[in-house]
């Protein structure tokens, strides 16, 4: 930081290419009319030298120790800020969601590994006497199939992910994917983070809910983008 406040004080002494003269001229004991070097020759030295001084500062002030922690505290900000919103869709979704045989505990499996599920497995959410439990699976589990009623997957594998899907294909398990290319692999619904990541949306696909036997509130599917399955 202090390279990049001596650069700033070398600009503000120089300001121009008029002012770059003044200095060399001086330090070099020059008259300007005898110096050796005309004018168009001192302003592109004075416009390459001003831009390496740009230059270094802007790579001294991203390489510094104190740049990193702040990139890093701003990840890490972004990250908690959309694990909030996954965490209060999926758990909006599922408390909308009724099941072929009635749950008062349901076992929301999270498929590992997972970088936005952490409020999903913070805490014990109770929903109109219904109790959300939660367990981290691998992708290639087959106590997903068996041992959880919804599914929260993240993008992994393209393969494993499609796999994942179709073996939950037709099963009375929400499924719900942490991309937008989910619902088109199969699942029930699928986020999709905004440019900035600040807000998510859900798409559903309709086809996959209705083979799932599972009953959403008509309430989510108007809220919902409607997304086909890949043909």
């Amino acid at each position: 930081m202090p390279i990049c406040v001596a650069c700033l004080v070398l600009v503000v002494q120089t300001g121009s290419p008029s002012g770059y003269f003044a200095s060399v001229t001086h330090s070099r004991h020059h008259d300007v009319g005898s110096y050796p070097f005309r004018a168009p020759e001192l302003a592109r030295v004075f416009w390459r030298q001003l831009l390496s001084f740009v230059s270094f500062c802007l790579i001294a002030l991203l390489t510094s120790p104190d740049s990193h922690a702040q990139l890093a505290a701003q990840r890490a900000t972004g990250q908690q800020a959309r694990a909030v919103e996954v965490a209060r869709i999926v758990t909006g979704i599922v408390g909308f969601t009724r099941w072929p045989t009635e749950r008062t505990t349901i076992r929301l499996c999270i498929v590992t590994p997972a970088r936005y599920a952490d409020r999903l497995g913070e805490h014990v959410v109770d929903l109109q006497s219904r109790t959300i439990v939660t367990q981290r699976y691998a992708a290639n589990d087959p106590r997903l199939e068996t041992g959880c009623d919804v599914v929260y997957i993240e993008p992994i594998d393209e393969a494993a992910h499609e796999h994942l899907f179709q073996r939950l294909a037709g099963l009375p398990v929400l499924s719900i994917g942490g991309s937008d290319d989910a619902c088109a692999m199969g699942s029930l619904f699928c986020l999709t983070a905004s440019a900035s990541a600040s807000a998510i949306s859900f798409a559903a696909n309709l086809d996959a809910i209705v083979r799932s036997g599972l009953r959403i509130n008509p309430k989510v599917l108007l809220l919902a983008r409607t997304r086909e399955p890949a043909q």
